[in-house]
């Protein structure tokens, strides 16, 4: 929800020490983390160590559904014992097949990940000197931090009427007592939509103030 990424080493050292599972939600990191955009499994080297991958097809994939990955019987035993699995039903063969063509898009066009991460990292920065707290997020989902949602709700309102549409995010998705806005561009925005969007929220800022003191700039983890 806030952009950053789960300590996955430690969390595998914890797991061995307790003889426990380790499953990593891959919803919004498929496509985007890693070499090739297996998400933060391969960017920790994790990829063989990791029980399950669930993963949706809504996000980097652009489709509807979803998966779940890792060694034949661990998938196996949920496949027949998993009640979620057992009542569901076939994905449309359009779903799967824009899902599997959005993988083969990711593997072999790494320069519109490389895109995503210019852009996101041009949010990030043009935000935080206008004031916004983007932290702790390391990715290329951008939350902008509000002591509340009325505070939160007047900046939703004031960048929706310059035409840029973003998430209202209250408790319990936060924690008690904060608001943010989450925002993403996309490989498919380019540097105009990029200004765009920075010249939107400087005009917010002048008519509802700055939400903070300018912030220093950060630099995003590629791979």
């Amino acid at each position: 929800m806030e952009g950053d990424a789960a300590p996955l080493r430690a969390l595998r050292q914890l797991a061995d020490e307790h003889d426990a599972r380790l499953i990593v939600d891959s919803a919004h990191d498929l496509g985007m983390l890693g070499r090739r955009g297996a998400g933060l499994s391969e960017l920790c080297g994790l990829e063989e160590r990791t029980d399950l991958i669930t993963a949706t097809f809504s996000k980097a994939l652009g489709s509807i559904g979803g998966a779940l990955a890792g060694p034949a019987e661990n998938v196996r035993y949920l496949r027949y014992n998993a009640r979620s699995a057992t009542f569901s039903a076939a994905l449309p063969p359009a779903s799967a097949a824009a899902a599997l063509t959005a993988l083969d898009i990711i593997e072999s066009q790494p320069e519109r990940r490389e895109r995503l991460f210019r852009l996101a990292e041009g949010l990030h920065n043009g935000a935080r000197r206008l004031g916004f707290d983007t932290s702790p997020s390391t990715t290329p989902i951008v939350p902008l931090w509000f002591p509340d949602i009325p505070a939160a709700g007047a900046y939703w309102t004031a960048l929706f009427e310059e035409g840029v549409f973003t998430n209202l995010v209250g408790p319990p998705a936060v924690a008690p007592g904060r608001a943010m806005l989450r925002m993403t561009l996309t490989a498919g925005h380019d540097d105009g939509d990029l200004d765009a969007v920075l010249a939107a929220m400087a005009r917010a800022t002048r008519k509802l103030g700055s939400p903070g003191r300018p912030l220093p700039p950060i630099t995003l983890t590629r791979v």
